[in-house]
């Protein structure tokens, strides 16, 4: 009696382990449906799990492990996306995937103030095929859109006025047409930030988060390698005012992928005057599938005029172009 009493608590602690790990398992799986979905990447999804699954990650945390692996499993235009997805902290990816569901909801009622609600999904798969991904974006790009769902005159006008007005509704990020706002004040670096320890690093890149270059800048992290990078999403307890100052101290190249409201962002502004400040070499990119350096040269204030002297290098969110542009920021160190 004793031996089966015995047998029958080690079955059932063996059945409580499997479900346990059942459980855990549809969580993680969960997780990554979640995060890929808020990148309209969920046609990955079975990819990514089969990765997993080979790999035994068995949370979100295993993929910092595995990265550089997962990356190269997965489409080369795709891969940085499906990392800056899953590598987000949650408040990061609910501030991520705002901009997303601001030009969801913008979309749809712009297309029933034109009485053209029933052209929804056509348009939602036109905006993933784009890479539209904001109210900015599908503001600028408006016309393409209306062409491509084949409206009459009147219906197509009428879906033009609607995006139109869709900044004066929303809470959306600035037109990607317009220059960004004056530039907002940012705290000077402090001696004793300056004076912080961080390893030495190849490159600091500098960046705004959630205005149209993310993925682009988590595609360069990776693609450069083996030189070290400093990226924020990847530094842990270097992510304040002192880290990001001695970041700036320690690296040969500062990066700078400007974009429409980058000279409007507080930290921004820090890393950037830190670089002059520390005369360090700077290099100023920019994501060419979204902008022209028309435009990218009329983000930049006075403040930082001289910079325009040198080349401003295109990065590409196709990753072959990208390594043009990554050629040249190499012969900038």
């Amino acid at each position: 009696k004793a031996a089966d009493k015995a047998k029958a608590e080690r079955e059932a602690a063996e059945a409580e382990a499997a479900r346990r790990k059942a459980e855990e398992k549809a969580k993680a799986i969960e997780g990554l449906s979640r995060r890929l979905a808020a990148f309209e990447l969920s046609s990955h999804l079975a990819a990514v799990g089969g990765f997993c699954a080979d790999n035994e990650v068995e949370s979100l945390d295993d993929i910092v492990l595995v990265k550089e692996e997962l990356q190269a499993a997965l489409p080369a235009d795709v891969g940085a996306r499906v990392l800056h997805a899953l590598l987000l902290s949650e408040s990061e990816l609910v501030a991520a995937a705002k901009p997303l569901a601001d030009m969801k909801a913008g979309l749809a009622s712009a297309l029933d103030a034109a009485g053209k609600s029933a052209s929804l999904s056509a348009a939602e798969a036109w905006c993933v095929q784009a890479n539209v991904r904001s109210v900015a974006e599908l503001k600028a790009r408006a016309a393409e859109l209306v062409s491509s769902l084949e409206l009459k005159p009147v219906p197509a006008k009428k879906l033009l006025g609607a995006l139109d007005k869709l900044s004066d509704e929303l809470d959306v990020e600035p037109n990607v047409e317009a220059r960004p706002p004056p530039p907002v004040a940012s705290p000077s670096p402090t001696p004793e930030a300056t004076a912080a320890e961080c390893a030495p690093c190849d490159i600091f890149a500098s960046y705004k988060q959630n205005d149209g270059s993310d993925a682009l800048v988590m595609d360069m992290h990776f693609s450069l390698k083996p030189l070290e990078v400093w990226l924020d999403k990847m530094r842990g307890e270097e992510r304040s005012e002192a880290g990001m100052v001695a970041g700036v101290g320690a690296c040969r190249l500062f990066c700078a992928v400007i974009s429409p409201s980058y000279f409007a962002s507080a930290f921004c502004l820090l890393e950037m005057r830190t670089a002059v400040k520390l005369e360090k070499k700077i290099a100023l990119c920019w994501n060419g599938a979204k902008f022209k350096v028309q435009e990218a040269l009329g983000w930049i204030p006075d403040e930082f005029a001289h910079l325009k002297s040198a080349e401003l290098i295109k990065l590409d969110e196709d990753h072959e172009y990208m390594q043009v542009g990554l050629a040249k920021l190499k012969k900038r160190l």
